[in-house]
C-alpha cells in the first residue's frame, strides 16, 4: 500500500538516479520500528495468553525466549519479502507513467 502511495516519490527518486536498494532501505527504516514495536507488545500477551490455555493440559511444553525470537524472525522476513516485491515492482515500472499527471 505504501509503495503504491508513494509511487511519485518513487519515480522522482528513480528520475534523480536513486538505485532499488536505496528506495528499499528508506521503505524499510519507515517502517521496521513499527514492526518490532507491534513485536514487544504482543510477546507478553501471547505468553500470558499461552500460559493460561496450556494450564488445563496434563503434559505442558515450556514456550521460551527462542519462540519469541523465532516469532520476531519471522514476522520481519514476511515484512521484508512484502516490501522487496512492492518496491521492485514499483522501481521497475517507468517513472514517466507515476509522474504523468504531475
Amino acid at each position: 500500500f505504501t509503495a503504491e502511495r508513494r509511487m511519485k516519490e518513487i519515480g522522482i527518486r528513480k528520475v534523480l538516479g536513486a538505485k532499488m536498494f536505496e528506495i528499499l532501505l528508506r521503505l524499510y527504516r519507515d517502517f521496521m520500528p513499527l514492526i518490532l514495536i507491534s513485536n514487544f507488545i504482543a510477546w507478553p500477551v501471547a505468553y500470558l495468553f499461552f500460559q493460561r490455555w496450556l494450564q488445563n493440559y496434563m503434559y505442558r511444553v515450556h514456550i521460551g525466549t527462542s519462540m519469541m525470537l523465532f516469532s520476531i524472525i519471522l514476522s520481519v522476513m514476511i515484512f521484508g519479502a512484502t516490501i522487496s516485491v512492492m518496491v521492485v515492482k514499483a522501481a521497475s515500472a517507468n517513472p514517466v507513467e507515476s509522474l504523468r499527471y504531475e
